[in-house]
C-alpha cells in the first residue's frame, strides 16, 4: 500500500536524498568502522605481546636472583673449584644464561669455566649495581663495541657481586614474538633508553624511542605506542606500530567490510527505487482508477445529539485497488490533489454516491449527504452543471451539502460558484475549521450553513466534561456567524455529553457509527431507534 508521506515529488526527492545520504553513511561508516577495529586490534596484540614480555623477564630476574643467592650461600663469595662448578651447573641448568662469573673488586676471579689465574677488569658500565639483594641489568658490548648480551649483575651487599650473561634475542626466542608475523616491534629498555633485547623483526619495522614512554597507550604522529613496565623493575617494555603499516592492515580488511557496504548500498537504493517507482505509478495507477471507476464511497451517519437519530451522513472517498485491496484516503488524496486528479475522482465518487443513495433519499427525504469538494473541483466552471445534471429529478438539493476546508483558497471564480450551488438549493460547509488559516475572515466572505468542528478539538475534551476552551469559542463563533454545528471524530460518551450541552446540534464519530459501504447503511438505517421517517430534527428541517 503507498505510503501517505511518499505522495508527491518533494518526498520523492527527500526519499533519494535520504538513500544518497545512507549510501554515502554506510560507506564513510564502514570505512570509519574497519580502521577502528584494525586499530583496535593492532592494540590489543600490543598490550598482549608487551605484558608476555614483561611477565618473562619479571620471572627471569626473579629466578636468577633467587639462584645467585642461594650460590651465595653456599659459597660466601669463596674462589674456588666448588664455586666454579655451581656456576657452571647454573649455566647447565638453564636455557637463557650464557656465562656466569664472581666479579671482587672490579675484576673477573671466577667463571662458569674455572678459576681465572689472571683476573680479568670488568667492563667499568657493568659494574653498576642493584640495590643490595637485588639485581640490575645491563648491556654488554662486545670487542667491536657493538652489543651482544645482557650482564645480570646480583648484588650480595658485600664487595663482591655476581653476574650472568644473557644472548640478545633470547627473550624475542623464548617467547616466540620475535618472528615477522608480528606488525609491531618490540624494544627492552633501560631507564635511559639503552636497548637491552628486542623482537627479530625490530630494526625493520622501526628504531627504538630515545627514551622509555609513559605507561599505557600513547600516539604520535607516525606511530601507535604501548608500554609496560617490568614489575618490581624500572626497565621498559615497548611494542612500537608505524602509522604507514596499521594503514597497510587497514588495507587488507577494507574489502571484507566493503563487500558488507555494498551489500547494505545496494538494499538502499533498491528501497529508494521501490520508494519512487511506487510514487511515479502512483499518478498512472489513480488515472486508471479513475477510468475504471475504482473510485468508492463509504458513508459515516452524522445523528442529532439531542434525539440520537440519523439525520444524514458524510461521504468518504476510497480506493477500491484491484492488488492491494481498499486503500484509505490519506494514501491517495495528496497525489492527486497535486496533480489535479482530484476532480476526476471526486465526480467518479460523487456519480457513484448519488447513485447509491437515490434510494435512500427516496425512502427518507428528510436525510441528506455531505460531500468534501476540493478546491480544483470547486473552480471547475461545469461542475454546478454536472452537480446538476445528476441531481436533477431524482432527489432535492436540499439532500445534498458540500464541505469545504478552511484552507480553501476561496478566490472571485470560487464564490461565484459557491453562489451557484447555492442558487440551486445545496447547503455548505466549512469542514476543519481552526486547522488551517483560522480567521474570521473566511467565514465572512460567504454565508456557510454549518461549521464542524475538528477531531483534534473533540480529542482535548477530557472525562471530567471539561475541554481546551477551543470547542467553546469555535462554537461561539459559529453562532455569531449563523452557522449549525457538526462535531466529528466522537468516540467517547463524555465528548458527547459535553457538545450536547454546549449547544452542537450534530455529531459523527466512532461512538455512533464507522464508515461503511452503501449495504451496510442500509442495515444500519433499518435497525430500530435509528431513523424516524419524517421526523423534525434533520438537517434539512433545520
Amino acid at each position: 500500500m503507498p505510503l501517505p508521506a511518499l505522495q508527491n515529488r518533494t518526498f520523492r526527492l527527500l526519499i533519494l536524498l535520504v538513500a544518497a545520504i545512507g549510501t554515502i553513511s554506510v560507506l564513510v561508516g564502514s570505512a570509519t568502522f574497519s580502521y577502528r577495529q584494525t586499530r583496535l586490534s593492532a592494540i590489543e596484540s600490543m598490550e598482549e605481546t608487551t605484558a608476555a614480555w614483561t611477565d618473562a623477564i619479571s620471572r627471569i630476574m626473579n629466578g636468577a636472583r633467587s639462584k645467585l643467592a642461594l650460590l651465595d650461600q653456599a659459597t660466601g663469595g669463596e674462589i674456588s673449584a666448588q664455586t666454579a662448578t655451581l656456576l657452571r651447573r647454573l649455566i647447565l641448568d638453564s636455557t637463557v644464561y650464557r656465562e656466569a662469573w664472581l666479579v671482587k673488586d672490579g675484576q673477573i676471579v671466577c667463571t662458569d669455566i674455572g678459576i681465572v689465574e689472571n683476573s680479568t677488569p670488568l667492563d667499568a658500565k657493568l659494574r653498576r649495581l642493584a640495590p643490595p639483594g637485588d639485581v640490575k641489568l645491563l648491556s654488554r658490548s662486545d670487542q667491536t663495541g657493538k652489543a651482544d648480551a645482557i650482564a645480570l649483575n646480583f648484588n650480595p651487599g658485600k664487595n663482591y657481586f655476581w653476574a650472568l650473561s644473557i644472548p640478545l634475542q633470547s627473550l624475542g626466542e623464548l617467547m616466540r614474538y620475535g618472528d615477522r608475523k608480528n606488525n609491531h616491534a618490540i624494544f627492552f629498555l633501560e631507564p635511559d633508553g639503552n636497548v637491552l633485547d628486542n623482537s627479530l623483526n625490530a630494526w625493520n619495522v622501526t628504531t627504538p624511542p630515545s627514551k622509555p614512554p609513559a605507561c599505557g597507550l600513547s600516539e604520535t604522529d607516525g606511530e601507535l605506542i604501548f608500554a609496560r613496565r617490568v614489575p618490581g623493575y624500572d626497565y621498559s617494555v615497548v611494542a612500537l606500530l608505524p602509522k604507514p603499516v596499521l594503514w597497510e592492515l587497514w588495507g587488507q580488511k577494507l574489502p571484507i567490510y566493503s563487500g558488507l557496504a555494498i551489500l547494505l548500498t545496494l538494499c538502499f537504493l533498491m528501497a529508494a527505487w521501490m520508494a519512487t517507482a511506487q510514487t511515479l505509478s502512483l499518478e498512472a495507477e489513480l488515472r486508471e482508477a479513475a477510468r475504471l471507476k475504482q473510485i468508492v464511497a463509504h458513508y459515516q451517519p452524522i445523528l442529532n445529539l439531542q434525539t440520537g437519530h440519523c439525520v444524514g451522513m458524510e461521504v468518504l472517498m476510497r480506493w477500491k485497488h484491484p492488488v492491494r485491496g481498499l486503500i484509505p484516503p490519506l494514501a491517495f488524496i495528496p497525489e492527486a490533489e497535486r496533480t489535479g486528479l482530484i476532480t476526476q475522482l471526486t465526480e467518479c465518487m460523487m456519480v457513484r454516491a448519488l447513485e447509491e443513495l437515490a434510494p435512500i433519499f427516496a425512502a427518507h427525504p428528510h436525510l441528506h449527504a455531505a460531500i468534501n469538494i476540493p478546491v480544483q473541483t470547486l473552480i471547475n466552471p461545469s461542475f454546478p452543471a454536472h452537480v446538476n445534471r445528476l441531481i436533477k429529478g431524482s432527489f432535492s438539493y436540499k439532500n445534498i451539502s458540500f464541505e469545504l476546508t478552511e484552507s480553501t483558497s476561496l478566490t472571485d471564480a470560487a464564490l461565484v460558484q459557491l453562489r451557484v450551488m447555492k442558487d440551486l438549493g445545496i447547503r455548505l460547509a466549512v469542514d476543519d475549521f481552526g486547522t488551517g488559516y483560522s480567521n474570521l475572515r473566511y467565514l465572512s466572505l460567504f454565508p456557510f450553513d454549518f461549521l464542524k468542528v475538528d477531531k483534534a478539538f473533540v480529542d482535548g475534551i477530557t472525562t471530567e466534561g471539561k475541554s481546551s476552551g477551543l470547542v467553546d469559542q469555535i462554537v461561539s463563533i459559529g453562532r455569531t456567524c449563523g452557522m449549525e454545528m457538526i462535531a466529528e471524530g466522537i468516540e467517547k460518551t463524555n465528548q458527547a455529553e459535553y457538545l450536547k450541552s454546549i449547544g452542537v446540534e450534530y455529531g459523527q464519530g466512532y461512538l455512533f457509527a464507522a464508515p461503511m459501504t452503501i449495504g451496510d447503511l442500509r442495515f444500519w438505517l433499518s435497525q430500530k431507534g435509528h431513523m424516524e421517517p419524517g421526523q423534525p430534527d434533520s438537517l434539512i428541517a433545520g
